[in-house]
């Protein structure tokens, strides 16, 4: 007989408290561990030569937890094999939750090694306890529950750069095997809609350096041709914190507070002021720190010049913020799951701390260290708030259908939308759940019930899936498309700003269109080539929205005396919004296709995946006999169509697509968008298209036809 082989394996012992929950002792715990035995080839060894084999010794090696109950568990009690388990330096180690990744300069300048730091006043529950994982390159990390939430969390030190942020990440995810991994911190600004103080959230980090070529031009000059590897953090993650301000209205009120005293904390000098949003949080509507969800740029180099920053969104137009780390955390993480068949969550919150141009040195130099302070406590604030809002608002499932559903595509176009919602004169309360991975936002308005979306970002395809959710998950009667188009004259009249347009018709013009793009212009700066549009289009059908619900809204005399109403009152509004700007010298109406008398049009939609910015783009959508144009109503329709020609237990809701009009998707746009606040326009039509929705609602003709006959589906008005 030969002699039993050996098998050394390293497991943690936070192993057997997981071990002894299966088993029922730790007795049984370690028992069965001694048991244990690979049954894969890449798991034995063997000493080459005739005679017994050798005693198997995997020094060094960690069987995941997922790896020993799938492979090692079923084949342990036939293997008779005599087993030595070895304990490791991660014996030491208590589960971890959340591993949080902080780059070495904010990690040094915040003093995050000592206990004492005032940062865990904000990040921790009690008082943090120093964890030595020098064996893995962290140093002295900090262990502690995350405040607002039962996760316990180790914060680690990780390098500037990509390379070394994730062989550290990788190391960390090994030896902790966290569940949620997020990178915090401070970032430089891309784009104007953001601010000193404000907090970024990545949708997704653009790794834009890798892969790329750099090469002599025809021009004489070196170019950059882009490749690039895109992240995309937990989309989970993503959601929660674009639905803080509306789902979680007390957390959300909290961070405001919190931000307020880190602001005042800060002492920054009044030369900061312009660049901040603290300065308007004496309005209304105003913000010491605003959430926002955009496409984050990830690279060794740093930006600083405005020539920069234009060479970095001519890859990306949405890129917004730019750092040096995020982006080798993410790709360490995303290797993590595929190797082990693991998921873990992920996110990228950074805080403004600074420009990504020429304005970094002219306006942050003198502030520096106390700007990058506020942005970075400003991204913890943010962190603790959205991962404490995980559980969700708790779901009720005893609810009837609701008659409506309401998608609206951007976080932006839905603020304006719940701000009317819950004002004077409508004044509803709103409820919020979470399905499905998504959040729904639950309101009565006359008897009728309503549920509200956020879709999340622009493009067809987003909106053809949020449809298929909401159908799916809620089975609305009818399904609304709420937000801004751009409008222009054609068939159906001249549409102008401010006005809302309303669907007959969706056409989807680049559908099984063909690229024409000649190839004889060129870029005279020899940095790339950039041929004319040139796009040869399809003759297609557009597809028909509810016919019943469009005539309606524009011709029914049952609802004259609302249309009516809606038009004092959005002539009323759109009064007082331009009233300050009507003395300045750029602002003609006219001449801008300003409507100070909103009207009502219905309208063939050109609908796809550009944005209308180009008067001989928009020339091509007259040509097609189109009147306004937008970016996701078609993923609507198409959703519409397909869910209309699909046998089906649940019948096709009815489609009705409302757009306010906010630019004319020309040249002028940008100089249209310049007069007055910054989304002036925007917050402006979406009112007015919203407003059309709830004088809708309040109709009992609507509501009649809007619902199909029988008890269960009855409208109740309320009392009064």
């Amino acid at each position: 007989m030969p002699k039993p082989k050996a098998l050394r394996f390293w497991a943690p012992r936070r192993h057997l408290v997981r071990y002894a929950e299966i088993f029922g002792s730790a007795s049984k715990a370690r028992a069965k561990l001694r048991a244990l035995v690979p049954v894969t080839d890449d798991d034995t060894a063997h000493a080459a030569g005739p005679g017994p084999p050798h005693p198997v010794v995997l020094r060094g090696r960690r069987l995941p937890w997922a790896d020993l109950l799938r492979r090692v568990f079923p084949g342990a009690a036939a293997a008779g094999i005599r087993v030595t388990h070895t304990m490791t330096h991660a014996d030491t180690i208590p589960s971890t939750d959340l591993l949080l990744l902080v780059a070495e300069h904010e990690w040094d300048g915040c003093r995050l090694a000592a206990s004492g730091s005032d940062l865990y006043a904000i990040l921790a529950e009690g008082t943090p306890a120093p964890v030595d994982l020098s064996v893995y390159g962290a140093g002295v990390s900090m262990r502690f529950t995350l405040k607002y939430t039962p996760l316990v969390t180790i914060a680690a030190r990780v390098p500037i750069g990509l390379v070394g942020t994730g062989l550290l990440t990788a190391a960390l995810l090994e030896a902790l095997t966290p569940s949620i991994v997020v990178q915090v911190g401070f970032g430089g600004i891309l784009s104007d809609d953001l601010m000193i103080g404000d907090v970024a959230v990545a949708s997704q980090v653009d790794c834009y350096l890798t892969k790329d070529k750099v090469a002599s031009s025809e021009f004489g000059s070196t170019g950059i041709g882009f490749a690039g590897e895109v992240f995309r953090p937990s989309h989970s993650l993503v959601q929660i914190a674009q639905n803080l301000k509306y789902a979680h209205p007390s957390s959300y009120a909290a961070l405001q507070v919190e931000a307020r005293r880190s602001l005042e904390r800060a002492k920054l000098s009044h030369d900061i002021q312009p660049y901040m949003r603290s300065q308007k949080a004496v309005e209304e509507d105003g913000e010491f720190s605003t959430v926002h969800i955009v496409h984050f740029a990830c690279g060794e180099v740093v930006s600083t010049t405005a020539d920069a920053v234009a060479w970095l969104r001519s890859r990306d137009r949405k890129l917004a913020i730019i750092d040096m780390e995020s982006g080798g955390a993410l790709a360490a993480v995303w290797e993590y799951c595929h190797r082990h068949a693991r998921h873990v969550e992920t996110a990228v919150i950074r805080g403004c701390g600074g420009y990504g141009d020429d304005r970094h040195d002219d306006v942050i130099a003198n502030n520096a260290s106390a700007i990058h302070r506020l942005a970075f406590e400003n991204a913890c604030h943010l962190l603790c708030r959205v991962l404490g809002a995980r559980q969700g608002p708790a779901e009720q499932t005893d609810l009837a259908p609701p008659h409506i559903g309401i998608l609206v595509p951007l976080e932006e176009e839905f603020s304006y939308f719940f701000e009317l919602l819950t004002s004077a004169p409508f004044s509803v309360p709103v409820r919020s759940e979470r399905r499905s991975g998504r959040y729904y936002y639950f309101f009565d308005m006359n008897g009728i019930r309503c549920v509200a979306t956020i879709v999340g970002d622009m493009g067809l395809v987003k909106m053809a899936l949020a449809t298929e959710d909401l159908r799916r998950t809620l089975r609305p009667f009818a399904i609304v498309v709420l937000g801004i188009a751009a409008g222009f004259s054609g068939d159906d009249g001249d549409v102008k700003i401010c006005d809302v347009a309303i669907a007959r018709s969706v056409d989807l013009y680049l559908h099984r269109a063909r690229n024409r793009m000649g190839s004889s212009a060129l870029n005279p700066s020899g940095e790339g080539r950039h041929p004319p549009l040139l796009v040869e289009m399809q003759d297609d059908p557009p597809i028909e929205a509810s016919t019943e619900l469009v005539d309606f809204i524009l011709r029914d005399a049952r609802f004259a005396a609302e249309r009516d109403a809606w038009r004092k009152s959005c002539a009323a509004e759109m009064d007082i919004m331009l009233a300050p700007y009507r003395g300045d010298a750029g602002f003609d109406n006219t001449a801008s296709g300003i409507s100070l008398q909103p009207e009502l049009f219905g309208v063939r939609l050109a609908s796809g995946e550009p944005l209308a910015a180009a008067g001989e783009f928009v020339s091509a959508l007259k040509a097609r006999g189109c009147c306004a144009a937008d970016m996701e109503a078609g993923g609507a329709a198409v959703a519409y169509q397909w869910m209309s020609n699909t046998p089906s237990e649940m019948p096709a809701p009815m489609l009705l697509i409302l757009r306010g009009i906010s630019d004319r998707g020309d040249d002028n746009k940008a100089t249209v968008q310049r007069i007055g606040k910054p989304g002036m326009f925007r917050r402006g039509c979406v009112r007015n298209a919203s407003r059309l929705l709830f004088f809708l609602l309040t109709n009992e003709a609507f509501a009649a036809l809007l619902v199909p006959a029988g008890p269960e589906h009855e409208v109740r008005p309320r009392p009064g």
